[in-house]
């Protein structure tokens, strides 16, 4: 008889022992013994694993922290004769019956997932350390308008409109003009 484990992520979240009961209740799979990723991944590392044993999981992101640790946990359990059953999304995994696009799915979505955590990581890390990212305020990129700008000064200081400005040089719109001036600062006399 296989030995069922229920994976869990910490062992107080009851939300997370509720959904795996009810998944080994309406799959008529029998008794449960809960453990945690941190157990699993000692049991993977150590090769300790009873051959033929059952693990339900939540998401194949309980395998590791890179998609790398996942594929090669996942390597080991199906060598090693294991069956996963992963609840979001629903499906198998086992040495006989593994499904490759459901496979390649859930890795994509694990590999999104993963990429959200290392970005707010980072993000995080950021702030922490008042780094502030992007473009800094107040620096001037080059403009469209630059070697243009003499004329437009003289022009400018004539009274003409921005229309006219635009019409005269042939570069950008007059809201690009108006922009450019105001951002400048080049001013009428």
């Amino acid at each position: 008889m296989k030995t069922l484990y229920g994976v869990l992520f910490e062992e107080k979240n009851k939300n997370n022992k509720l959904e795996l009961l009810e998944y080994v209740n309406d799959n008529n799979l029998g008794s449960l013994t809960f453990v945690t990723n941190t157990a699993l991944h000692k049991s993977i590392a150590t090769e300790n694993l009873i051959e033929g044993s059952h693990f339900i999981l939540q998401s194949l992101l309980l395998l590791g922290e890179s998609l790398t640790d996942i594929l090669k946990h996942l390597n080991i359990l199906i060598s090693n004769n294991i069956t996963l059953s992963i609840i979001n999304p629903n499906f198998q995994i086992s040495s006989l019956t593994c499904k490759p696009i459901e496979l390649t799915q859930s890795l994509l979505e694990c590999e999104v997932v993963l990429h959200q955590k290392r970005l707010e990581k980072r993000r995080a890390e950021n702030l922490r350390n008042g780094i502030k990212v992007g473009r800094k305020t107040g620096v001037l990129v080059r403009s469209k308008f630059d070697p243009h700008r003499q004329k437009i000064e003289e022009l400018y200081q004539l009274g003409l409109s921005m229309k006219k400005i635009v019409l005269h040089i042939d570069v950008g719109t007059q809201q690009s003009l108006h922009h450019y001036i105001k951002s400048r600062g080049i001013k009428k006399s």
